[in-house]
């Protein structure tokens, strides 16, 4: 609700600039947009389904912020990024291990 109202305000406030900015949209991003929405629809679907079932959210929370290191992963093999690798590494390695005590551990 909170991301509407933003837009609507934008909307309210600068309706000019609103209007110029869609003017630069392009429709071969609909299908990414697309799939951008559906994921997210997902992820949020799942995060709270597993806190509905009774899974604690402290470690629901840890798991779900391990996710980053995909983003490192992809950035690393798809946009060629190598830039502080061994840092980036090191600190995947340190957060899944982390991450594995905490669910093991009970």
């Amino acid at each position: 609700a909170l991301c509407f109202s933003v837009g609507m305000a934008s909307f309210v406030f600068r309706p000019s600039q609103i209007i110029s900015e869609l003017k630069l949209f392009q429709k071969k991003l609909i299908p990414s947009i697309i799939s951008s929405v559906v994921f997210f629809f997902l992820y949020q679907k799942f995060l709270f389904w597993a806190i509905s079932i009774g899974g604690e959210v402290g470690r629901i929370d840890v798991l779900n912020n391990t996710t980053i290191f995909v983003v490192i992963l992809l950035e690393v093999f798809l946009l060629k990024e190598r830039k502080d690798l061994r840092k980036k590494l090191l600190a995947a390695v340190v957060a899944t291990v982390g991450a594995t005590i905490l669910v093991l551990a009970r």
